[in-house]
């Protein structure tokens, strides 16, 4: 009998002692969870905060990982898409852009395009055919050099607001009448037409476009505001006549390509319409004095293409020879990444270029050339030496720079889509880098020191009719 009074004794102590700790415990959890200043937690907040009460803390090594920052997937892969920019730049990528033409965009509106005809009814059918199907015909504006009625009836059959340049007399000096309708072709839809927008999109009367032109314009263009050492963004490459090339890949040049541009309200109010040249604007806008440094971002594979093959100053062989060729894309797939527009600021693209000097193969003769792109891997990029000082060309001979464009297919023309010395090819799918080892900066400090650059004695001598130009 003593010993089940005893037993009982014992549970009760021990029920006792439940009870007390129970109690404590809850005592404790409620306290903690509703600590002052969290009294208004919803009740899933609570129930996680009792959970991270209850629960018993990790191990030390994972507590201390529990305080790190949860680092973006793009620090984590070691193995990174070329592509992509450095793991310091990829946080980067996400940030709002603040300028005029992202806050243009952020309202959903598109960006205003202006078309400068002239008589050529049947190529501007051509050309707005090709170029409504991602524009909304609102959103384009015509302005005609002349009262070709033909011309402004094509317009208004795709039912296009046409602006006609009457106020002078046609100018016998194509390049003279060509810059003023473009002065007025500007000023009009700056300041009269597209009055909001932060910019215009110009183009012309014979060209056609990639599906993507608008996305790549839209994707791109914002970097006019943030990077400062950009001048405008073009569709068009001089030299894009390589079809195995990144389709999104970006290249940055000195030389104004036209063809298709995206030009910001500011450098149209505050630089370019003040002092306007009266003929070849586009090289005026070439000029050193004009650009002060900045340059022009474009695609490596063009968004636009030039169908046509007579104009002002356009002939035959040019066309046959620099135009047509051009492997403009036509892949409707393909969509623009904001990531895409960072790798061509400045300092990104800069650190690219130096990281593809560094891990390249330098040759500076075609045997050499030859040999390593036919043994290498194909990611592998070439660095090709050459040097003689800048030369044009004349009538009776072309310029030294024929040597390797040849070679590579590229203009006859050096300045053509130049970035400080260099030119951008490809050979037997190898990415490469011609560098004039005479003017470029990078020579300096990425040129082998054995190495020696070709040099005009080393190339047989070309004429112009070995080009086929008569």
């Amino acid at each position: 009998m003593a010993r089940r009074r005893d037993e009982r004794l014992g549970l009760y102590q021990m029920a006792l002692v439940l009870c007390i700790v129970f109690a404590l415990g809850v005592h404790l959890g409620l306290h903690l969870v509703a600590a002052p200043h969290e009294t208004n937690r919803s009740p899933r907040e609570k129930a996680k905060k009792m959970r991270q009460v209850f629960e018993p803390p990790p191990p030390a090594g994972e507590a201390m990982a529990a305080r790190q920052p949860e680092p973006t997937k793009a620090r984590t892969s070691e193995a990174r898409d070329p592509v992509q920019p450095p793991p310091e730049m990829t946080t980067t990528t996400t940030t709002t852009r603040r300028g005029p033409f992202a806050a243009y965009l952020a309202t959903g509106r598109r960006l205003p395009i202006v078309l400068l005809a002239c008589d050529r009814p049947e190529a501007l059918r051509n050309t707005l055919v090709s170029l409504l199907r991602g524009a909304a015909a609102s959103d384009v504006a015509v302005v005609q050099d002349g009262a070709d009625e033909a011309v402004a009836a094509v317009a208004r059959e795709f039912g296009l607001v046409v602006e006609r340049n009457n106020g002078r007399p046609r100018d016998r000096d194509g390049a003279a009448r060509i810059a003023r309708n473009y002065k007025y072709a500007l000023g009009w839809a700056l300041e009269q037409h597209f009055v909001d927008a932060p910019g215009v999109i110009v183009v012309e009367d014979d060209l056609l476009f990639s599906p993507d032109f608008l996305n790549f314009m839209e994707t791109v263009g914002p970097i006019v505001d943030e990077d400062e050492s950009v001048l405008v963004v073009s569709a068009w490459n001089d030299n894009g006549f390589f079809e195995d090339q990144n389709p999104r890949k970006l290249l940055r040049t000195h030389y104004f390509p036209g063809l298709g541009w995206l030009l910001p309200r500011r450098l149209w109010v505050e630089e370019l319409k003040p002092k306007w040249p009266k003929t070849h604007w586009d090289h005026w806008l070439r000029d050193p004095a004009q650009h002060r440094g900045r340059e022009c971002v474009f695609p490596a594979v063009p968004r636009s293409f030039h169908a046509g093959a007579k104009g002002t100053f356009m002939d035959s062989w040019h066309h046959a020879r620099y135009f047509s060729p051009i492997k403009y894309n036509l892949d409707a797939s393909i969509r623009w990444r904001e990531v895409d527009a960072k790798l061509a600021t400045r300092d990104v693209y800069e650190a690219d270029l130096r990281a593809r000097f560094q891990r390249a193969h330098h040759v500076a003769t075609f045997a050499d050339l030859d040999a390593k792109a036919t043994a290498t891997a194909k990611d592998t990029p070439i660095v090709f030496w050459y040097s003689w000082k800048p030369h044009d060309g004349n009538d009776h001979h072309p310029p030294n720079f024929v040597c390797v464009s040849e070679v590579f297919r590229l203009w006859h023309e050096r300045k053509r889509a130049e970035h400080h010395g260099t030119h951008e090819a490809v050979y037997k799918a190898h990415s490469v880098i011609l560098v004039n080892a005479q003017d470029s900066k990078y020579a300096r400090h990425f040129k082998p020191p054995a190495l020696v650059p070709l040099q005009p004695p080393d190339c047989p001598p070309r004429t112009w009719r070995d080009l086929g130009r008569d």
